[in-house]
């Protein structure tokens, strides 16, 4: 997970190595607007590491983007994010070798309950407060419950705007320790997330996404690895309890991802004098 920076304006969101020359990230950091024009490759990098100004942060080109053809087709009415297409891939041009990529979550039903770990590269807040640092340059991780899940959204296009798969997107609330800010207990509704119910008490390590964070990974434990299985999209972003984070869902849109992909050895040490792992076995 690292951030990803315009060379020109400073704009930045996050993005997850997804195969050693691919990234995936959310098309609205690259192209959030009809009237800017296509993102130039040449004016992003991405940038790994604990800390993206740190002097041995390592940086890639940029070699192409590819923006979901659903984004594009939901640019004129500039709802693509809620209806669970906000997502890009981005190719390196070159590979990184130090790095396992993330597993994308293809096949597995994500279940409401579970927790999810996410990260990114965005401004720090307090809960109470709000956003407490909002030129943090670190990479920071947070957990949070799954409170909903749709995997059907649709797209409402004709198939001459679009003709390509339903969107899915994912969501949590930002629990308080008082147990008084569960934003989406009962049949609240929030964008397209459905209804559902949501425990009030926060769980260890609750958090939730905040400004920079977007594009940034959602993982959850399924079929005995981790798997990528949200984009970040939307929300609230005050970083205050009671705030609701939306993710693209991955899984509607695995096979697009894959098209690109490079094929590569996954293979990794488990450990010292262990057998390899991979998944391959």
């Amino acid at each position: 997970v690292g951030a990803l920076l315009s060379k020109s304006s400073g704009w930045m969101g996050t993005a997850t190595l997804v195969s050693p020359g691919c990234i995936l990230t959310a098309a609205h950091v690259v192209w959030d607007n009809v009237y800017r024009p296509e993102p130039n490759p040449n004016d992003w990098e991405f940038v790994m590491g604990t800390d993206f100004e740190a002097i041995n942060a390592q940086k890639y080109d940029i070699a192409s983007i590819h923006i979901h053809p659903g984004w594009v087709a939901c640019m004129a009415n500039n709802d693509g994010d809620l209806k669970g297409l906000d997502i890009a891939l981005l190719q390196l041009s070159s590979s990184v070798s130090s790095v396992a990529p993330a597993i994308i979550n293809a096949t597995y039903q994500e279940t409401l309950g579970e927790t999810l770990y996410f990260a990114g590269v965005g401004s720090l807040g307090d809960g109470s407060s709000g956003v407490t640092d909002p030129d943090n340059t670190e990479r920071f991780a947070g957990a949070n419950v799954l409170d909903r899940v749709n995997d059907e959204v649709s797209h409402g296009l004709s198939s001459l705007q679009y003709s390509g798969t339903k969107g899915g997107v994912l969501g949590f609330d930002f629990d308080s320790p008082s147990g008084d800010k569960n934003s989406l207990d009962g049949n609240i509704l929030y964008g397209m997330l459905g209804s559902g119910t949501s425990d009030a008490a926060p769980i260890s390590l609750e958090a939730t996404s905040a400004s920079g964070d977007s594009g940034g990974p959602a993982f959850s434990w399924l079929g005995n690895a981790w798997r990528l299985v949200g984009v970040s999209s939307y929300g609230t972003t005050n970083s205050i309890y009671g705030d609701v984070a939306v993710y693209t869902r991955v899984a509607n849109h695995s096979d697009w991802v894959s098209s690109y992909l490079e094929p590569w050895p996954t293979v990794a040490w488990a450990g010292s004098g262990s057998w390899r792992t991979s998944s391959w076995f």
